[in-house]
């Protein structure tokens, strides 16, 4: 081989590794200036709390004159998580005498009155109850008119105890008669005297 020819190898391959070298740093840099490619952008459903039950502890609508008014139930009190808005109930009030009562009033005892006779539930539970917490409900609202909320508010008070009754749907008798019970009610021809 001669010399020239050398020449020409080694030129040749010079000018390849600058034209490579030129090449490759031109497309790194053009990399470099352009932004990464934009990714697809889905858009994700928006995120839902879980819904309120309606039917479970949703404020009926209050008639007009009439009240809202809200009672803390246990379980047995509120009829077992049976009582729905819309539900008919009767109130049920266990009264205890206080000591003075009992003190200075001879043979006084307990005793238990149908305060109030089908009065409509507007709502059960809370109302930032999830469907799980409204089944396991430990407020009722009733509507009640300002009278009915005053006997309420006196039948709550100190130790005094109040049952819901469940009214069967389309039941809207009252009850005249038989509103009140004495405690010694319950004991005749059970003690003796």
């Amino acid at each position: 081989m001669s010399v020239n020819t050398k020449k020409i190898w080694i030129s040749a391959l010079i000018f390849g590794l600058i034209a490579t070298g030129i090449l490759y740093f031109s497309i790194l840099s053009k990399n470099k200036q352009d932004p990464p490619p934009v990714e697809e952008i889905v858009e994700e459903e928006p995120i839902v709390e879980e819904e309120r039950v309606v039917t479970e502890n949703t404020l009926i609508p209050i008639t007009e004159g009439k009240r809202a008014m809200s009672l803390q139930v246990s379980v047995v009190q509120g009829v077992s998580g049976f009582i729905k808005p819309g539900s008919l109930v009767d109130v049920v009030a266990v009264l205890n005498p206080s000591e003075e009562e009992f003190k200075y009033t001879a043979g006084q005892h307990d005793s238990a009155a149908l305060l109030l006779q089908n009065i409509k539930v507007l709502a059960i539970g809370h109302s930032a109850d999830l469907p799980e917490e409204a089944k396991r409900y430990e407020t009722v609202t009733l509507e009640v008119t300002p009278r009915e909320g005053l006997l309420l508010g006196f039948a709550i008070r100190d130790e005094n105890q109040i049952y819901l009754t469940l009214r069967s749907e389309g039941d809207s008798s009252i009850e005249t008669e038989t509103t009140h019970i004495h405690e010694d009610e319950l004991h005749k021809g059970v003690f003796k005297p």
